[in-house]
């Protein structure tokens, strides 16, 4: 029934207003209507919930989708920082290119995406990357046993290896080879 204090509707079992509380009988029901609300009446709380709910689930898809924006996936991810044999990571049959980074690396930032796109472009290609920076290091984190590990002095440092895992450049030679294949690939930094 339709509640004729509040003309909301509320079930017509008990004998009280679920909404505002008020005490009813079955001769109150306004207009004569016992179980549908009146015609053309919207009850708009009974969305606000559903709205609240709808809203906070955008909210924090948003803010998941922000907080990893420009966030890469390491093949070190589980534990970044710590020495790491990268012949393991290695997919046979595929140039790999090997991207070490740290997220506070504006370069780095810079060259993933197109590193990216290069690789979905070409399926001879994969791309690792390999975070040099420790949990709860702030800042690019030259110390790290990784960064050690490989003499790391300057990132974003490549290495590339062919596709039964050998060495075949790193450093400066291998920075150039990356640029030269993102560019035949049609990529522009």
């Amino acid at each position: 029934m339709v509640c004729p204090y509040c003309h909301r509707f509320t079930p017509d079992q008990g004998f009280k207003c679920i909404n505002c509380g008020a005490v009813l009988s079955r001769k109150d029901a306004v207009g004569g209507y016992d179980a549908v609300a009146p015609q053309g009446h919207v009850d708009r709380n009974f969305f606000k919930p559903w709205m609240l709910l709808l809203l906070v689930l955008l909210g924090i898809l948003a803010y998941v989708f922000v907080s990893h924006q420009g966030r890469s996936v390491a093949v070190n991810a589980h534990d970044p920082g710590v020495e790491l044999a990268i012949e393991n990571y290695l997919l046979k049959g595929k140039t790999n290119i090997v991207d070490f980074y740290s997220d506070y690396c504006p370069p780095c930032k810079k060259i993933s995406p197109l590193l990216q796109e290069m690789s979905s472009k070409r399926p001879d290609l994969a791309v690792l990357k390999v975070d040099i920076n420790r949990k709860g290091v702030k800042g690019i984190d030259w110390g790290s046993p990784l960064a050690r590990q490989y003499k790391l002095s300057s990132i974003p440092h490549f290495r590339i290896y062919d596709g039964e895992g050998d060495l075949l450049m790193e450093g400066q030679e291998a920075t150039n080879e990356v640029l030269r294949m993102l560019l035949a690939a049609g990529i522009r930094m």
